[in-house]
């Protein structure tokens, strides 16, 4: 009995593993043919030299604000500081503590308005051509 439960929990996951294989193999062949300069840009990155695959990065959990379903697969377009965090904490979390994770809340804001109305386009870009 304990033989054959273990050798089901076994084909079990094994069929995990080529599933996601067979998952991986669809997502390449067709962004290949459909995007090929971007299928390139991550088969010639750290990524793809690595076997990183696309939902290694792109898998999202169906509650994600930004998830939706993709040829059987729920994703996300986007990657973000948190994915890459899964294998990646570090880096990560240093771009957490940075200007830049927060940058996107200056176009809602009153300085970005400031900026425009009082010194015009140069004097908005001074602040990241400080860096």
């Amino acid at each position: 009995m304990k033989k054959c439960l273990m050798l089901s929990v076994l084909l079990l996951l094994g069929w995990g593993v080529s599933n996601a294989a067979a998952e991986e193999a669809t997502c390449e062949s067709c962004h290949e043919e459909n995007n090929p300069g971007l299928y390139l840009q991550w088969k010639n990155s750290a990524h793809g030299e690595n076997d990183v695959g696309c939902l290694d990065c792109h898998e999202a959990d169906a509650g994600d604000v930004d998830a939706y379903e993709h040829n059987g697969a729920i994703i996300a377009t986007l990657v973000t500081p948190y994915d890459c965090s899964n294998c990646h904490e570090q880096q990560a979390q240093e771009t957490m503590d940075s200007y830049h994770a927060h940058a996107g809340e200056i176009l809602e804001s009153s300085d970005a308005y400031l900026a425009h109305a009082a010194g015009g386009h140069p004097i908005v870009i001074v602040g990241c051509e400080s860096c």
